[in-house]
């Protein structure tokens, strides 16, 4: 596995948070999500951003800006 920024569990569910600062292009894109694509699994992945238009998720994987995380309007 390449890396995750944050990884936690809790009462026996994992949780995998990808944080960056820009997400605009393919290849941030292809960047950020790549290493959680390759946990084994069913656990619950996102990734946070503080810049760009992605929207939506990638192959399955939620992505949310940071403040709207932060401030529940995600």
């Amino acid at each position: 596995m390449k890396e995750v920024d944050f990884a936690g569990e809790k009462a026996g569910s994992k949780r995998y948070i990808q944080v960056c600062c820009l997400l605009h292009d393919e290849s941030a894109i292809a960047r950020e999500f790549g290493s959680m694509l390759e946990i084994q699994g069913n656990y619950h992945q996102m990734a946070l951003f503080q810049e760009g238009a992605f929207r939506g998720n990638y192959e399955g994987i939620p992505a949310a800006g940071m403040e709207d995380w932060l401030t529940g309007t995600c």
